[in-house]
């Protein structure tokens, strides 16, 4: 039995759509507020941390850090809003599009219902994105953003 033209180009395409189209493993974005301070015995940090000490020490010059606040969102949502809290800011994170070399965010930070910052970052694998944020007591608030 024969098949008409318009079906076998239809099973042709989809044939063709369901071997080219890449599949692209899902990755997520990890986002930490992060509690930074000078001490003179410091705690060891979490262990979400460690791979980053190193470049948190040298970059903000603090000796101990404490997340505050983490949230991870598989990426792909686009327009789905996030958030990092503390009881001294908000942290809003809302992923704008996806390409492949890394995700477009747009970020704004709030404190008491005043918006203190609004940006628009790239984020891609293996290059962390980290924010230097307010004074907060005795050190200060830094954001770190990561695709895993």
């Amino acid at each position: 039995m024969r098949r008409p033209p318009a079906i076998s180009l239809v099973v042709a395409l989809a044939c063709l759509l369901a071997v080219a189209a890449p599949t692209q493993a899902s990755e997520e974005i990890w986002g930490a507020l992060i509690m930074a301070t000078n001490v003179a015995k410091p705690a060891d940090a979490p262990e979400e941390l460690e791979p980053y000490l190193s470049k948190l020490s040298s970059i903000f010059g603090y000796n101990q850090f404490a997340i505050v606040s983490e949230e991870s969102e598989i990426v792909g949502d686009e327009g789905r809003q996030w958030k990092l809290v503390s009881k001294f800011i908000t942290v809003r994170i809302k992923p704008l599009e996806s390409d492949g070399e890394g995700h477009k965010l747009a970020l704004s930070m709030e404190q008491d219902k005043q918006t203190l910052l609004e940006m628009k970052t790239r984020v891609g694998v293996g290059s962390p994105l980290l924010i230097r944020g307010p004074m907060c007591g005795s050190g200060q608030l830094i954001i770190l953003l990561e695709v895993r």
